[in-house]
């Protein structure tokens, strides 16, 4: 049976992923609407390609390196969060990893971190939910 803190943990980590996805998304259209305004605008302008160009690269340079850096941790909450509410084995680990990257992030990052570590590590965790599951020989010798 999953008590009210583990599903508390599993939305709040639900909650942190759409939160963190939400500006990737937000900024993607804009930057795509920059773009297509700068297009437009400079259009039979000389050197108007290249500058669409070079706006265009620029922006989705600082777009893919956002993307990376938030948008993954992003979806590491939805896997998390999914996974928490779907009691998978997987989910405590990924959970107390991804709560741990908020641990600076004073005063609510710091809280929810000790909520999460606090809620999953009090319980009796999963079984083997922190197992190997390697079938070689030598990790049992």
């Amino acid at each position: 049976m999953m008590g009210p803190h583990r599903k508390i943990v599993g939305v709040l980590h639900l909650v942190f992923g759409f939160a963190a996805l939400l500006p990737v998304l937000i900024l993607a259209a804009v930057f795509g609407g920059i773009t297509g305004v700068t297009g437009l605008a400079t259009h039979g302008q000389p050197h108007s390609a290249q500058d669409t160009l070079i706006l265009g690269l620029t922006l989705s340079a600082v777009l893919t390196i956002v993307f990376i850096a938030v948008g993954v941790l992003g979806l590491l909450h939805l896997f998390s969060g999914f996974g928490l509410l779907s009691r998978k084995r997987w989910a405590d680990g990924l959970a107390l990893l991804v709560s741990a990257l908020h641990a600076f992030n004073v005063p609510i990052g710091t809280a929810f971190t000790i909520y999460t570590w606090w809620t999953l590590l009090k319980e009796e965790p999963m079984p083997d939910a922190f197992a190997l599951e390697s079938k070689s020989s030598w990790l049992t010798a």
